[in-house]
């Protein structure tokens, strides 16, 4: 597995890497289209103080939402479950107290 540092807005098209995001503005990840349930995926942080949003490409979903947001020190990891759908697999949401 590839550790990849995203700082800005970027297609992402291999599979398996891991997304690390790091930047003050938001960023943007256009996901490829899912397959049919390869189980491949991408374990994605983000560092930053932007937000991230992660974007299948139209038709596609996450966990049956059209994107799906993650703010400072969040993390997802998704795989491609079947045609259409990309699925979170475990994510981790931190409360600011």
């Amino acid at each position: 597995m590839n550790i990849i540092e995203v700082v800005e807005t970027s297609d992402v098209n291999r599979m398996n890497e891991l997304l690390v995001c790091n930047s003050s503005d938001p960023i943007v990840l256009s996901l490829k289209r899912s397959a049919t349930g390869t189980a491949c995926g991408y374990y994605i942080k983000n560092i930053g103080a932007g937000d991230v949003t992660v974007t299948p490409v139209v038709n596609d979903f996450i966990d049956g939402s059209a994107t799906r947001v993650l703010t400072q020190y969040e993390s997802i990891y998704i795989i491609d479950y079947s045609l259409n759908n990309w699925i979170v697999i475990s994510n981790n949401y931190i409360t600011v107290i």
